[in-house]
């Protein structure tokens, strides 16, 4: 098992015929047609939003007695979380180092792979650290995609967003109800429940606080250090409370933190 939630599970799993690992997403039990509905609707999503840092689909597997799978590679490497803040533990201070080379690779692989998906109108609605693996060569991966839902309850899928039927231009979000985040990474439109939280404006926000923690080690607004002054002040743009004030989408707050670094 490698991970297990109320909505589901994750089991590693061996490729037999190309003799690779895998990892394959298994619906909680009880969870029936809405259950594998879920599935479905996130295959078509992982493949709407494909590229860089984002998952792929290798195929939908089906068990003897009808249940379904969805099967992605099996990922090497360590979440940002834990990679953060073993590093800051262990030097009793941030981590100057992952804020040269390191953070500039992992912030270039986040935002792009945010900029893809949201040029392909796809919202992942639950951006922060521990759901980002960071595996070196290996490079930057964003799990989590479609993740957003109330916690403890099976996924319900608003079908007027599928990918296949949602409106030209508009993001697809899988299950818009409930909090998909965690605490300190999660747009305040999220909590309050208002309709900006379908927007891109969300991730930028999620994407915003990702990256103020892996350059300080700390959550925004909380005692400690702070990035270099310019980069600071694009992320506190991202950060605003009000979804209007922020980059509009990743492909922008993209190009604004790669500026900075360059700069």
């Amino acid at each position: 098992m490698i991970y297990e939630s109320a909505r589901g599970y994750v089991r590693a799993a061996q490729d037999e015929s190309l003799r690779r690992p895998i990892a394959v997403r298994l619906c909680a039990a009880g969870t029936g047609k809405a259950g594998r509905d879920s599935l479905v609707a996130r295959a078509h999503l992982l493949e709407r939003a494909r590229g860089p840092g984002v998952p792929v689909v290798l195929g939908m597997p089906h068990s003897a007695d009808g249940e379904v799978g969805l099967a992605m590679p099996r990922f090497r490497g360590d979440s940002l979380w834990r990679i953060r803040k073993r590093a800051k533990d262990a030097l009793q201070a941030p981590f100057v180092q992952f804020s040269a080379r390191p953070f500039r690779r992992a912030a270039e692989s986040l935002l792009f792979a945010i900029a893809r998906a949201h040029a392909a109108g796809v919202v992942h609605g639950g951006i922060n650290p521990a759901r980002i693996l960071w595996g070196g060569e290996d490079g930057l991966t964003l799990l989590g995609w479609g993740c957003a839902g109330g916690s403890g309850a099976p996924m319900r899928i608003d079908r007027s967003l599928y990918p296949e039927t949602a409106p030209e231009g508009e993001p697809v979000l899988i299950n818009p109800a409930g909090w998909p985040g965690a605490v300190g990474f999660t747009a305040p439109e999220w909590l309050a429940g208002s309709r900006a939280k379908f927007a891109p404006t969300a991730d930028v926000y999620a994407a915003a606080a990702t990256l103020w923690f892996l350059w300080t080690g700390s959550l925004p607004g909380t005692d400690g250090e702070e990035p270099p002054p310019g980069l600071a002040q694009v992320l506190r743009r991202a950060l605003d409370m009000d979804a209007a004030n922020r980059p509009a989408d990743g492909g922008r707050l993209f190009r604004q933190v790669i500026a900075q670094l360059d700069a």
